[in-house]
């Protein structure tokens, strides 16, 4: 059983899966309105890990007897000014997250609860993998700049990439 302060983190850490996953909805839409396809494939794959995400943690707290606080979701940013710019926003909300699961970690690993130590993390390991492939995505967006054909390149290479993470994505039913 989760006692309230293990509960509390981990219905905080579900309450920022949610906002980062209506962020990266929020900019596929941005990028579907900009003409970029792939980029909009490749941010609407990243939304449903997201979602994923929040619902393997549900879940973890369900089957440990506690409670899920389902909360209103602050509404993301609704545009950008370059894909570069959504890129790194992107990479600031993986770093985000990162900081807090480890910090989520540290606290259990003081109470000795191996059991959700260990649940957590695979997240740590997939937000290091988030985080590496928004720094390649940035260094490629930035090394093409904003011309035509780079725009075009990048969105191709976006949606290669969200093809990749659809492909990795389990079905929930």
């Amino acid at each position: 059983m989760l006692n309230e302060a293990q509960l509390a983190r981990l219905n905080g850490q579900i309450a920022s899966e949610a906002f980062v996953s209506r962020y990266y909805l929020s900019i596929a839409c941005w990028a579907e309105a900009q003409g970029l396809a792939g980029a909009a494939q490749f941010f609407r794959s990243h939304h449903e890990s997201e979602e994923l995400h929040m619902h393997k943690m549900m879940d973890y707290v369900l089957e440990r007897g506690g409670r899920v606080l389902v909360g209103p979701v602050e509404a993301p940013p609704q545009g950008f000014d370059s894909m570069v710019e959504a890129l790194q926003a992107s990479l600031e909300q993986e770093r985000a997250i990162s900081g807090a699961f480890n910090e989520i970690v540290d606290a259990f690993m003081a109470e000795k609860d191996h059991a959700t130590v260990n649940f957590l993390q695979w997240f740590v390991a997939e937000q290091h993998e988030e985080e590496s492939l928004f720094r390649t995505l940035i260094a490629k967006a930035e090394l093409i700049g904003n011309e035509p054909r780079g725009r075009f390149w990048l969105d191709r290479e976006l949606d290669e990439a969200g093809a990749k993470e659809a492909a990795q994505i389990e079905p929930t039913a």
